[in-house]
């Protein structure tokens, strides 16, 4: 009798642990793809805007941007201007125009430059930046093309970092890795008030949700606001679940868009409103 005891045991131990492992499996397929629709995650994301459209007229992206404001004072939004890979060679009355619009709904407007991974020569992008301020008052500077190599912390991206927080006077700084770089680039330090964030995700949705991909135990270290996701060629259907997963991996800043390669940021999502409201769905004022 014993014996049997003994094996029923065993046969109820091994039912509960198969069904514990289903129901993970079931959790972790829920929140991190599938083929089924997602319901809107009540969650609560800052957005980043890609805002590399020209502002010609009154019904460009730039006036659909300002006229949905963040519902929220929770979260916040940045918009990227850039008119020519940075501040092109004059100031333009129509961006100037759109980013004092922007300002004043609540926006912050970050100015574009590129260091093509270290290999743009500083002064020049600090000249930029100087233009930056000059012509368009901008809030802040958005650095693309940013290396993840930790030797290029100290021999470029701390002194532009630096230079940028000191002569925005407390501007903000985003650096754009594209991908989660050496952790000693979360250590860069800027003069307060400002702060530093960095694009830690920038490519399409398959590379997103795939089983392979892996988030550095670093990024837990800090806080969600200092991490931004920018996902492209996603469909309206897996939306939400590009919401849950920024949130879930301790990012605090994301842009989601259907548009694709070679230039996802040329025109806004299809889906702009709908993106727009999930983003804010758990966001309490």
């Amino acid at each position: 009798m014993q014996t049997t005891c003994l094996i029923t045991r065993i046969i109820l131990i091994a039912s509960l642990s198969s069904l514990c492992w289903q129901t993970c499996v079931a959790e972790v397929h829920n929140a991190g793809g599938g083929n089924g629709t997602v319901p809107p995650p009540r969650i609560c994301l800052s957005v980043l805007v890609p805002s590399y459209m020209y502002p010609s007229a009154s019904g460009s992206a730039w006036n659909t941007f300002i006229a949905h404001p963040m519902r929220s004072t929770k979260v916040g939004r940045i918009m990227i201007v850039n008119p020519n890979s940075g501040p092109g060679k004059e100031a333009k009355t129509d961006y100037r125009n759109i980013v004092e619009a922007a300002q004043r709904s609540g926006n912050k407007v970050y100015g574009y430059v590129s260091t093509r991974y270290g290999k743009v020569d500083a002064r020049t992008v600090e000249e930029e930046v100087r233009e930056y301020l000059k012509w368009y008052r901008v809030d802040g500077i958005f650095v693309d093309e940013v290396s993840a190599e930790p030797a290029q912390v100290a021999r470029y991206y701390q002194p532009l970092a630096t230079f940028i927080s000191t002569v925005t006077d407390g501007g903000g700084v985003i650096l754009n890795a594209g991908t989660y770089p050496d952790a000693s680039y979360a250590e860069i330090k800027v003069q307060p008030p400002s702060k530093l964030q960095i694009v830690v995700f920038e490519n399409d949705y398959a590379v997103f949700s795939s089983a392979s991909f892996i988030v550095p135990l670093w990024i837990r270290k800090y806080p969600p606001s200092m991490f931004i996701d920018i996902v492209y060629k996603t469909p309206a259907v897996d939306v939400a679940k590009v919401l849950q997963l920024s949130a879930k991996r301790g990012v605090g800043f994301v842009y989601v868009t259907d548009q694709i390669m070679p230039d996802p940021y040329a025109a806004l999502p299809s889906y702009w409103a709908e993106f727009d409201r999930d983003v804010q769905a758990g966001c309490v004022r």
